[in-house]
């Protein structure tokens, strides 16, 4: 399934970035009792950035993986590999943003030993369409829903059973997605209880609308262009 294999090339990618000659350590310590936030993150890659980004050849790229160590010794790799020019930066910090704020729970307001980025540095330049992209998000009463009919976006794949989907969201929140033919059902879980459900109907290629509650979302693209509430009809009462 193409999520678990996309799952174990991210797991290879891993493993080559800390054990490849061509992929090297840059490692920071973070102060004892500091909490991991994204203004700390943003920090350091300012840092990493002004001691390695900004020093490579202006015609030369990076391949890079972002990582914290917990204070029980285990990694977390955030987002995704990149490959990134030298002007990226902005574009870097947003993305791991968008990432941090969809899997919140599995990231913030916990104590980490360090902040790791594992880079190799690649000749040529690299064009904004061949950047890995996250996806985007829409905020729902303080949760965040990802902006994608293709379940396989959602997050890290479960399982599959037919056209039933059950995909990771973050450590806590899981969705259930049945796919029948241009309309999925989404079923949203925290801790096993179940929060929200919605409905994405495809309308073409770069259109669908979801519909949460009396709530019209339309997304052309994968962005919102038109949102619109039903209201009860009022009849008049005969004389």
């Amino acid at each position: 399934m193409e999520g678990s294999w996309n799952g174990e090339i991210q797991l290879k990618l891993i493993k080559m970035a800390t054990t490849n000659k061509n992929w090297t350590d840059y490692n920071i310590k973070i102060q004892s009792n500091q909490i991991f936030s994204i203004n700390l993150l943003e920090f350091n890659i300012n840092k990493f950035w002004k001691d390695v980004v900004l020093n490579i050849p202006e015609d030369n790229h990076i391949l890079l993986l972002t990582r914290i160590k917990r204070i029980n010794g285990q990694f977390v790799t955030i987002g995704k590999l990149q490959r990134l020019n030298k002007t990226d930066k902005n574009y870097l910090i947003s993305v791991l943003k968008d990432q941090i704020e969809m899997k919140s729970d599995s990231y913030i307001n916990e104590q980490i030993l360090k902040i790791s980025f594992a880079y190799a540095i690649k000749e040529g330049l690299v064009s904004r369409t061949e950047v890995n992209t996250e996806i985007n998000l829409q905020s729902h009463y303080h949760y965040k829903f990802p902006i994608t009919f293709d379940p396989m976006e959602y997050g890290d794949l479960i399982e599959q059973v037919n056209n039933k989907y059950f995909v990771q969201l973050n450590k806590s929140n899981v969705v259930v997605i049945t796919s029948e033919a241009d309309i999925n059902k989404v079923k949203l879980f925290k801790s096993g209880r179940l929060l929200f459900t919605w409905e994405d109907k495809k309308i073409d290629a770069n259109t669908f609308i979801r519909t949460i509650g009396k709530n019209e979302y339309t997304f052309v693209n994968n962005e919102l262009k038109l949102s619109t509430t039903s209201k009860p009809a009022k009849y008049l009462s005969t004389i």
